[in-house]
């Protein structure tokens, strides 16, 4: 008789346990507000267990790959704010590092303000809370590198602000918080690069829109193949005010990004675009949220990848509409495009309606090459990889529609080494 095989469950990942004695010190180390927030946060994380395959968000990627290594974590540094005059606006960290602001003329005279988040009155945990997820939560607990920006009420500026980090092993745990005040607008280039050493990041961004305030925010995720980095965003949106987000990755590590829009004003808009052109064993999973919670509002959800070698895209795309979101218009669009019988897509819209008054669709699609496309370019004397490149290059151009020009030259310049070997590659 043969032998019976059982078959081996997946191993559980550890969750690390965190106490109360690991927090910084109420009134000495943290303003009691963020202590607060600590403590809330570890409440949360008490609650969570490490997420595993069962839940759809992390079908595709193992959450036990993100968890940073708790006991290398150094304590909680004093962020010394460099502050200089230039031509444009950057504000540049390593983390754990001192932070550099170089503010223009412009962003000075109209009171444009940057902070360590522990020297400013951000409300922790009000846009991004500590019960969204486990690593929301192990974030909020232990971030010790956190910035503060500010854009004040009516100021529309004109220079775009280069938010450049760089992210380190010893500090993992990394917080923005970003407010625009009623009827103010900007551009935010927010670059997250990794250092030369390995390591696992944690980010959370939250970012409010106060009533009229405008963002266009372009995000560039460039991790080297070793590191990991966790990405949550959410953005609140006041009424009338508006987001127009692109998030996009370069790098060769993994990449998991969860980015909110929640529209919780009237007539609050918000228009996300993800895009990635993967290589090598590239991993990277979007997960996008478009909340509609006030009547009359509108979001609009692009996503799309190319992919090469044993690259892996995941987009899971969520609209929600509630009850109270009448006369709302929720769109959401996922597409790949596959350059390799070895890479792997997957793409899982969800709807939750609530209100039967509205406007909603979604779909997904994944594919090669178009047939007609490629004889018809290399009917006119293009190489294949010629003609691949070309049709690569479109769907960019496709996602940059409507982009600040120096954004729109900066992420083809992002691209360029890949999209040149687009016209060399073999398959």
């Amino acid at each position: 008789m043969a032998d019976t095989v059982k078959a081996t469950p997946r191993s559980k990942t550890v969750k690390p346990q965190l106490t109360r004695a690991q927090l910084p010190i109420p009134g000495k180390d943290d303003p009691l507000h963020i202590a607060r927030a600590r403590n809330e946060a570890l409440r949360s994380y008490d609650a969570m267990d490490v997420p595993t395959h069962v839940g759809h968000v992390w079908k595709r990627t193992s959450a036990g790959g993100f968890i940073p290594d708790i006991g290398s974590v150094a304590s909680r540094d004093s962020l010394m704010v460099s502050r200089a005059t230039g031509e444009h606006n950057s504000v540049q960290f390593l983390a754990g590092s001192d932070l550099f602001v170089t503010l223009n003329d412009e962003a000075q005279q109209k009171g444009v303000e940057v902070l360590a988040l522990t020297d400013s009155p951000a409300i922790i945990g009000k846009v991004v809370a500590p019960d969204r997820g486990f690593f929301e939560a192990m974030n909020q607990t232990l971030w010790t590198t956190g910035l503060y920006l500010r854009i004040p009420a009516g100021v529309q500026l004109e220079s775009p602000i280069n938010l450049g980090i760089v992210t380190h092993c010893s500090h993992p745990f990394v917080r923005l918080s970003i407010l625009l005040e009623p009827g103010a607008s900007a551009t935010l280039v927010e670059h997250v690069t990794s250092s030369s050493t390995t390591g696992r990041t944690v980010m959370v961004s939250e970012v409010s829109l106060g009533n009229g305030a405008s963002l266009n925010h372009a995000l560039i995720f460039s991790t080297s193949e070793a590191d990991t980095l966790h990405y949550s965003h959410g953005c609140a949106l006041e009424n009338g005010a508006g987001l127009n987000m692109l998030a996009t990755s370069t790098g060769s590590g993994r990449v998991k990004a969860d980015l909110s829009g929640e529209l919780i004003g009237e007539r609050a808009h918000s228009e996300i675009r993800t895009f990635g052109v993967l290589q090598d064993k590239t991993a990277l999973d979007f997960h996008t949220r478009q909340h509609h919670v006030a009547p009359r509002t509108l979001s609009d959800m692009k996503s799309r990848s190319v992919l090469l070698d044993r690259a892996n895209a995941t987009h899971t795309g969520l609209i929600r509409i509630e009850e109270a979101a009448r006369d709302s218009e929720a769109y959401q669009i996922s597409r790949n495009l596959m350059l390799s019988k070895t890479a792997q897509a997957t793409a899982i819209p969800e709807l939750e309606i609530e209100n039967n008054d509205v406007m909603c669709s979604h779909g997904a699609a994944t594919g090669t090459l178009d047939a007609m496309q490629m004889f018809y370019l290399q009917s006119r004397g293009l190489s294949k990889g010629a003609a691949t490149r070309l049709i690569v290059e479109g769907q960019l151009d496709e996602m940059l529609q409507g982009q600040p020009e120096h954004i729109r030259e900066l992420l083809w310049n992002a691209h360029a080494d890949v999209l040149a070997r687009l016209e060399t590659r073999e398959e």
